[in-house]
């Protein structure tokens, strides 16, 4: 399966390779597994940095409304990995990697 997003440096479409929606019960809800499938693609660099993320073809690919994929660009706004400006939409941001910071689990003793 691919989604189709819009790159501001291509006058045409950018498509990107994305595994299907795994089954719903299987992971929550809908707008559960859109969101772990873009976050993905754009953590491993699936969707380019300013790529404007496609609502209606999205939506028609993974067969689900346009609310529970706009929960799940809402919530990868929360995780800073897209930026949504009002009658815009939606664009993957560039992933600073100096910010990254991963921390070792602690153990309560």
């Amino acid at each position: 399966m691919s989604i189709i997003v819009d790159n501001n440096e291509a006058p045409k479409s950018l498509a990107v390779a994305l595994s299907p929606l795994p089954p719903v019960a299987a992971t929550g809800t809908r707008a559960d597994s859109v969101f772990d499938l873009l976050r993905a693609s754009i953590v491993q660099g699936e969707l380019a940095p300013g790529s404007k993320i496609n609502e209606p073809q999205l939506s028609k690919l993974y067969g689900i409304s346009r609310g529970p994929l706009r929960e799940a660009i809402r919530r990868l706004e929360g995780c800073k990995l897209v930026e949504i400006k009002a009658n815009v939409g939606a664009r993957v941001v560039e992933l600073d990697l100096s910010l990254i910071h991963i921390s070792e689990p602690t153990r309560r003793t």
